[in-house]
């Protein structure tokens, strides 16, 4: 790799659609998180493609729910929210429950060359909500080697859910935390989409 001295990051991005890719559910609605995708995947930074065999993501999906009375009473998402679906026959994921609410994680499978994540939610409770999904790289593993990587060069990875769509960010205006209003205004791109986020309802 050539290194250029102003690019300290190999930013590299994996795609995750969601469908069906809606504002509005009804209650009993199922969501489906499917992430697919070959193992040469492209470095934003550099603009060009690595070969990452076997290579550890650590994705992480969590779960806001942002419509609630006040910041020090906001309901964290549980399984009174959502069913949470794995396939774990399939799937080296976990569902758990951490102080900030319900989440997903666990690690890719990798099998000839692909790599493939998948998990469903079936809503149960009307809000507000916003899912993010992100990859741990940068906190965990971030020295990760891969053919081709500089070892003065750390890897982070982006979050390119829906191919990059805004993913209804506007509904950050009606959360009830004003923070929020600074993000969709001056840090969309890096604490919204770049986590994967995706603002929904349930109605």
């Amino acid at each position: 790799m050539d290194l250029n001295p102003n690019n300290r990051w190999v930013q590299l991005a994996t795609h995750l659609p969601l469908s069906p890719a809606e504002r509005t559910y009804n209650i009993g609605d199922t969501i489906t998180v499917n992430s697919t995708f070959p193992d040469l995947v492209y470095d934003r930074t550099n603009e060009q493609e690595y070969l990452l065999p076997d290579f550890l993501f650590y994705p992480l999906a969590t779960f806001y729910r942002h419509d609630t009375i006040g910041i020090d009473t906001i309901e964290i998402v549980t399984a009174g929210n959502f069913d949470f679906i794995v396939d774990y026959s399939m799937f080296n994921l976990r569902v758990w429950d951490g102080s900030f609410g319900r989440a997903i994680s666990g690690e890719y499978n990798y099998d000839e060359n692909i790599y493939q994540l998948e998990f469903k939610l079936v809503t149960k409770k009307k809000g507000l909500y916003c899912m993010e999904f992100a990859c741990g790289v940068a906190i965990i593993d971030e020295n990760q080697e891969f053919p081709g990587k500089c070892n003065l060069v750390a890897s982070d990875m982006k979050t390119l859910l829906n191919d990059g769509a805004l993913n209804n960010a506007d509904l950050l205006l009606e959360a009830v935390d004003p923070r929020l209003y600074f993000v969709y205004n001056e840090k969309l791109q890096r604490q919204f989409l770049d986590l994967g986020g995706y603002c929904f309802k349930v109605e």
